[in-house]
């Protein structure tokens, strides 16, 4: 399925590191093992319905039991936690970048198949048949079980001369001899012997949460579209709702998850995208138009169902107990990195969980969402400093650093009491009688005088929307782009100000004037 980074630039199938693949056979044992004890099929009978449309078995990589979160994949990729993707058993124009279209059958590596979309990779529309549910990923990898075997061509193009549709995992679980051994794959699995099924495509652990299935199910039966054969984009897929969020309003398409990471481009309202896992420092990863970045949160609207609130991402070693409290028994010790499967809302501090086909519950305090983490309030003294307001929604956090506990999340345009202390880019504050640190970047210093700053002279820092009213559901005016001047003419509401550009007067987001 995947290769060792310290395989050849090529990504080669065969054993060339011996601890990577360690963890890969031991994860595919794992995953037979949770297949048998969940009634797997052990012939699932692929079928080839035309136009791109398939009938097989899949699985599922890179969650808690396989230890491939931080791998790469064949086109170098990362995995990370809850990541959607989709890795098919033979080279395509997107999972094998490297190679050139005009190899052969018998090369190496096996025939690329020509498949990419514009933005250069090649996509698959899946349905979970149990579940009803239809999403769409790209394929960034080879595997699973079989890495040469593009089972989607015809029988005169395939590497193995099998019908189209039928997986050459099918074949080597009934024990045959495909040149590598009775029951063996061309990577060196032995189907025959450890396996109670043949997967003939594997998803990334968000891809088959997207489509309702618990990551610790392991296989199931999946009805596939490979697009470039039924000559659909990516973006029409699905009833055209391509992705599991959209943006909220024009926003940046960052390198990294901070407003000091490089943008890569601005993506307009409305854009479909697809979140690629967890939050990070507020930000969400995603991929879009063929790049992959990160966009702030606050513009992200995720599709209800998908994202955030039915997936829970471990974030430290954690008890699993019977009930919401302390006093509840305790099932086992859940390890941090762990994928859960949220069943419903927060009681008592606890979120209900279903964790390794169990149910349960599970301190908030150690479950990442890809939402706004809770309140948890502290003590705190005052200070008599000067005013300032948070210019967006930020976490006032116990201390100067992201790894402190975030004691609220501030709202745009609190007012909050600056002390005279400043550390790692965090200002100390009292806000409610509290003290604690916000990130200096979202704080603006009122004036003494509570009224408004004069006509000061502001540059917008990045492309601007100047909207006819102070939140992001007012009217565009216009685009303000980076760099342009634009005169400040009052207070700061809901964390934009008032100001004129080029005689028209509106509201502009204060985090990105200077």
């Amino acid at each position: 399925m995947f290769a060792s980074p310290k395989c050849s630039s090529h990504r080669i199938a065969r054993l060339c590191a011996s601890r990577f693949w360690r963890i890969v056979a031991v994860s595919l044992l794992l995953m037979t093992a949770f297949a048998a004890q969940l009634g797997a099929p052990s012939y699932a009978h692929a079928l080839a319905l035309g136009k791109g449309k398939y009938e097989l078995t899949g699985s599922v990589f890179g969650t808690d039991l396989d230890g491939l979160v931080g791998e790469e994949t064949s086109n170098g990729r990362r995995v990370r936690p809850f990541d959607r993707m989709v890795a098919l058993p033979a080279c395509t124009e997107s999972s094998c970048p490297w190679l050139s279209l005009n190899s052969g059958p018998d090369d190496e590596f096996g025939a690329q198949t020509a498949c990419a979309e514009s933005d250069g990779l090649c996509w698959v529309q899946i349905i979970s048949p149990e579940t009803g549910i239809c999403a769409v990923a790209p394929v960034i990898d080879r595997g699973p079980l079989f890495v040469r075997d593009n089972w989607w061509g015809l029988k005169s193009e395939r590497t193995y001369r099998y019908n189209r549709g039928i997986p050459a995992a099918e074949i080597a679980l009934q024990g045959v001899d495909l040149g590598f051994g009775e029951g063996m794959s061309d990577s060196g699995f032995d189907i025959a012997n450890d396996y109670t099924y043949a997967s003939a495509i594997d998803l990334g652990a968000g891809t088959w949460v997207d489509l309702g299935l618990d990551p610790d199910q392991g296989v199931a039966d999946l009805q596939v579209k490979l697009l470039w054969q039924a000559d659909i984009n990516h973006e029409s897929a699905c009833g055209g709702s391509y992705g599991n969020a959209e943006t909220s309003d024009s926003v940046n398409l960052r390198g990294g998850p901070s407003t000091d990471d490089d943008i890569i481009t601005v993506l307009e309202e409305g854009q479909r995208l697809s979140i690629a896992g967890v939050s990070q420092n507020d930000f969400y990863l995603v991929d879009v138009n063929g790049a992959r970045g990160w966009v702030f949160k606050e513009y992200l609207k995720p599709d209800d169902g998908k994202v955030g609130d039915d997936i829970g991402f471990v974030t430290d070693e954690v008890n699993f107990r019977a009930g919401p409290s302390t006093s509840d028994d305790v099932y086992q010790v859940v390890p941090e990195g762990s994928v859960t499967v949220v069943t419903g809302s927060e009681k008592n501090g606890f979120i209900p969980v279903v964790f390794r086909d169990q149910a349960g519950w599970i301190s908030s305090d150690y479950l990442d969402l890809g939402n706004t983490p809770g309140e948890n309030p502290g003590g705190g003294g005052g200070g008599d400093g000067v005013t300032a307001v948070t210019t967006d929604s930020v976490n006032f956090r116990s201390g100067p650093s992201l790894s402190d506990t975030v004691i609220k999340v501030l709202s745009p345009g609190t007012e909050v009491i600056m002390n005279d202390d400043e550390q790692n880019g965090f200002m100390s504050v009292t806000y409610g009688g509290f003290d604690g640190w916000i990130f200096s970047e979202y704080l603006m210093v009122e004036d003494g005088d509570g009224g408004d700053g004069g006509d000061e002279t502001m540059k917008v820092s990045e492309n601007l929307n100047l909207r006819d009213g102070p939140s992001t559901s007012d009217t565009v005016l216009v685009l303000m782009p980076a760099g342009a001047t634009e005169t400040v003419t009052g207070d700061a509401v809901n964390g934009f100000l008032p100001v004129t550009y080029k005689n028209k007067e509106g509201w502009a987001f204060a985090q990105y004037l200077n």
